[in-house]
């Protein structure tokens, strides 16, 4: 649902204090809304679909698609990076140095699989929250992929995943862009906002499909067996997993970044941008939605589940 039309609170901790109160004041004026669609069968993306195959139905009450080509759409990338894993060496990559230096290369992988209209932003997390590439088009900059975060050595048990994510899912985008975050995370720490139902819950609320990237258990030495997660680990990687799922994303276990961020990329550029002006319901309020394809019963839909409006 585009920023155009959808406004949402900037401020990180202002947004999480009236989500803590109850005063659900994420977006305003809802009158067009945009809904990506991934349509999938037997694993495989279906194409060719048009606008009178998908049945959208919103608080209950049925509306008028009208299929975008996503295609045409450029795309806004925010990347968001546990930092930590440079001296830690998870996601395959050596620790220290040759950690970095891995990290980087893949971040310049993925760059280098954007289209040129594409932009690229990346915000790193440790003990603190940097912005090391604000938004800006690929074309630019190609090679100007920083990851770095000097707080990334210091030790810490509470890494700011939450902040660094409801940052990346509330950035404004233009009406004309889609906007896709992908968090790569090792999930090891605490989770830093008070509860993971606000991250759930503002991840339903933002114009954003969120993917999660997440680091699989490494084995105990000289064993086959998985370490066992601590459970605040279980509890970051349920909320991150579930944040992906409110927006019609999904969260991907790989130590292969680049390959992830391939899958997540074809997906995206499979899927479909539906339109709609809303009629029938109110517009305030939170709002279901439903999106099926009647022609294809056997086919799995991945969308977002819902929006607020006012």
């Amino acid at each position: 649902m585009r920023a155009s039309v959808l406004a949402i609170v900037p401020l990180l901790w202002t947004l999480v204090s009236f989500a803590s109160s109850g005063q659900q004041t994420f977006r305003a004026g809802v009158q067009v809304v945009l809904v990506d669609a991934a349509v999938v069968r037997d694993r495989i993306p279906v194409t060719g679909l048009r606008a009178d195959d998908f049945v959208i139905v919103d608080n209950g009450a049925r509306q008028r698609v009208e299929a975008i080509d996503p295609a045409a759409m450029p795309l806004d990338l925010s990347l968001v990076v546990d930092a930590t894993w440079f001296s830690s060496g998870i996601f395959g990559a050596a620790g220290g140095p040759a950690g970095t230096d891995t990290l980087r290369r893949n971040a310049q992988q993925i760059a280098e699989l954007l289209r040129p209209a594409d932009r690229l932003g990346v915000i790193t997390y440790a003990g603190e929250v940097v912005e090391t590439r604000s938004m800006s088009p690929v074309s630019t900059s190609p090679s100007d992929v920083s990851l770095a975060n000097p707080t990334s050595s210091q030790f810490t048990n509470r890494a700011r995943v939450g902040q660094a994510l409801l940052t990346a899912l509330t950035a404004r985008v233009p009406a004309d862009r889609r906007h896709v975050v992908i968090i790569f995370a090792a999930a090891r720490d605490v989770l830093d906002i008070p509860d993971a139902k606000y991250l759930i819950r503002v991840a339903a609320r933002a114009d954003a499909l969120l993917y999660a990237v997440l680091n699989p258990p490494r084995q105990a030495i000289d064993t086959h067996q998985p370490y066992r997660f601590f459970p605040s680990e279980e509890h970051i990687r349920e909320a991150l997993t579930l944040a992906a799922e409110a927006t019609g994303g999904k969260a991907y276990v790989t130590g292969d970044i680049v390959s992830a961020f391939r899958a997540t990329l074809k997906a995206f550029r499979n899927s479909y941008a539906l339109r709609y002006t809303l009629e029938g319901v109110p517009s305030a309020g939170w709002h279901d939605i439903v999106v099926t394809v009647p022609s294809c019963p056997t086919c799995t839909i991945r969308a977002r589940r819902g929006y607020m409006g006012q």
